[in-house]
Formats: C-alpha cells, sequence, structure tokens
C-alpha cells in the first residue's frame, strides 16, 4: 500500500496461485504430475489496506506414489508486500520472536544467511518457511507450509527431513528468482 495506507499494490502484488508454477513445482520435486490451486482468498492485508489479488491459497499437489486422501500440499500466504519500512518493522518482529523460540529449543529453526538463494532473508521451522524479498523499493512477506510430504524418502523422518533440507532451500530460490524483477512501489 502507499505510505498514507490508502492506495493497494496491485501493481507489485504478486498472486498467491502464481506464485509457484507447475512447471518450477516440477524442477523440485520429482514425481510431480499436477497443481491445483483451492480455498485461495483476496481481501484485506496483514497491517492494513486489502488487494484484489489472492494472498492466501492451497496448492493440492499431484505426486506419484501419493495416495488421494494423502496428497501434500503448499499452503501459500502472502504476509506482506509493499514499502520496506512497512514490511520489515513486522518481518523484524516475528524473526525476534523466532530467535528467541529457538534459543529455548535448539533445532527448531534453520536460519538461512542473508541475501542466499537470492532473498533477503529466510527461516523454516521444517513445516512453515518465512521468505523477505526486496527489490528496489518493493519488500515483500511469504510464507509458505508443507503438508504432507511424505514418499520423498523411505520413511517418514527421511521423507521430512529431504522436504526440509532440500524442497524448502528450492523453493526459497524460486521465490528469490522470481521476485528479484518486482517493479517499484507507486506512492
Amino acid at each position: 500500500m502507499d505510505p498514507t495506507g490508502k492506495k493497494p499494490m496491485d501493481d507489485t502484488w504478486p498472486s498467491a496461485t502464481d506464485l509457484f508454477t507447475r512447471a518450477e513445482l516440477q524442477q523440485v520435486m520429482r514425481g510431480l504430475t499436477g497443481v491445483t490451486a483451492a480455498a485461495c482468498h483476496t481481501g484485506d492485508l496483514p497491517g492494513g489496506g486489502s488487494t484484489t489479488k489472492p494472498t492466501t491459497c492451497t496448492l493440492n499437489l499431484q505426486i506419484s506414489g501419493e495416495s488421494n486422501d494423502d496428497r501434500s500440499k503448499l499452503m501459500v500466504n502472502i504476509r506482506g508486500f509493499g514499502l520496506p519500512q512497512q514490511v520489515g518493522k513486522q518481518w523484524t518482529k516475528d524473526l525476534a520472536q523466532a530467535r528467541a523460540r529457538s534459543a529455548k529449543r535448539p533445532g527448531l529453526y534453520t536460519f538461512y544467511p542473508n541475501k542466499s538463494f537470492g532473498t533477503s532473508a529466510a527461516y523454516t521451522d521444517g513445516t512453515t518457511t518465512k521468505v523477505l524479498v526486496q527489490h528496489g523499493d518493493v519488500a515483500g512477506e511469504i510464507w509458505f507450509s508443507g503438508i504432507g510430504f511424505t514418499t520423498l524418502n523411505s520413511d517418514y523422518l527421511k521423507s521430512r527431513r529431504a522436504y526440509r533440507t532440500a524442497v524448502v532451500p528450492s523453493l526459497v530460490q524460486l521465490l528469490g528468482a522470481k521476485l528479484t524483477t518486482t517493479a517499484k512501489a507507486t506512492a
């Protein structure tokens, strides 16, 4: 939104349905045969304002070897996209809370080095990943959660570890590559 908080920034706001395409996801996940968007919502944005583009969406994945009743999903949530000061304030608050939780429970989070994977910053708890992107005077905070992903390896724990160590960094890198061409914010 603009500095006054009155105008949505739809020119710079990506759609949650377009953040990960089938072709991009196929590069990351072997055996992916389809992606279907569901439960997509538009409307109010965290911190105020609104957008006409979906800010949340569940991407139902069809992966070879997964049964229909146990499909993997990516839940995409665009938490903020606009002027860096506004987005950065919330990011800094959430990051401080995650670091405090991590101090009490080592290993809970993986914090990726700033500027890695083409993003400003990113961290994950193994299920929910939070990514901060910035290009020019536009910043965005995007969360995605991976549900399922139990057939990536021979057992459940190995599969979830593969999700955290291979799939998540690849998805963060996709976001970094895709969102570095974002247009400048207009006030």
